[in-house]
């Protein structure tokens, strides 16, 4: 028995769409199905790849390798997307009156349509405060010079040259969101608390991207089979396992 029509578009939009046009040539109001020709969509799915702490030093160390007149900026930006969450889009073009007096940062999430108060560290929003007031309106953004896209692509291009210097590989500004989510359930944070956090609608996108690096969820999973071997006459003293996809300390 196949999904409701409604639960179908949401979760496989493209196999959706199919069954849409195949209900309209099927009942002639089509002569022609236009999706049958066309190759199914691939979608690539995004490792989650926190970086390490060590990792993390050596990318603000490597700032340097920056204009100097970026050094600041860009060091404000890895913290502040180490340790909020935000996409690149969100702390690219984060607005000054975003930031609160007790350090929390105001945030409008599309998906869910609600507004996220997000706590910083105090040494990271000393540092945003410490930023000059140009531009006045926001942090790191000046509208007036460039849109927010081509700004976005800009930070996007100083932090891909910041991996390089840094020789971490892969790249990329989402590892930052992933290092802030994997350290929150790592520290005990709620799975629901961080999807609201992140701003998913759904906090099943949650737990596929964070919950597989979780080391309390790893421990146990180990505990439960080190027992189903027991129960079967396996008893060993060390059981060497590979190492986790995502180590943090």
């Amino acid at each position: 028995m196949g999904l409701p029509r409604r639960q179908l578009l949401h979760e496989n939009p493209q196999r959706g769409r199919q069954g849409v046009f195949e209900r309209a040539t099927k009942f002639d109001y089509l002569d022609k199905n236009p999706l049958d020709k066309l190759d199914p969509i691939t979608v690539v799915e995004v490792p989650t790849l926190p970086v390490t702490p060590e990792e993390f030093t050596l990318l603000l160390a490597s700032v340097a390798c920056l204009k100097e007149k970026y050094h600041r900026t860009m060091t404000a930006l890895i913290l502040l997307m180490r340790w909020s969450g935000l996409s690149i889009m969100d702390a690219a073009c984060l607005r000054r009156d975003a930031l609160r007096a007790d350090n929390r940062l105001r945030t409008y999430r599309k998906k869910t349509g609600e507004y996220v108060y997000i706590k910083l560290p105090q040494f990271v929003a000393d540092l945003l405060r410490a930023r000059g007031n140009m531009p006045a309106t926001y942090f790191f953004w000046n509208p007036t010079r460039r849109s927010a896209k081509s700004q976005v692509i800009a930070v996007e291009h100083r932090l891909a040259s910041i991996y390089d210097a840094a020789r971490i590989t892969p790249r990329g500004a989402h590892r930052l969101r992933d290092t802030f989510a994997v350290e929150f359930l790592n520290s005990g944070g709620d799975v629901e608390d961080l999807a609201m956090l992140l701003g998913h609608s759904n906090s099943n996108t949650t737990k596929k991207h964070y919950m597989p690096g979780v080391r309390s969820r790893q421990i146990k999973l180990d505990a439960a089979v080190d027992r189903s071997l027991a129960a079967q006459g396996i008893h060993e003293q060390t059981i060497v396992r590979p190492a986790l996809p995502i180590q943090l300390q």
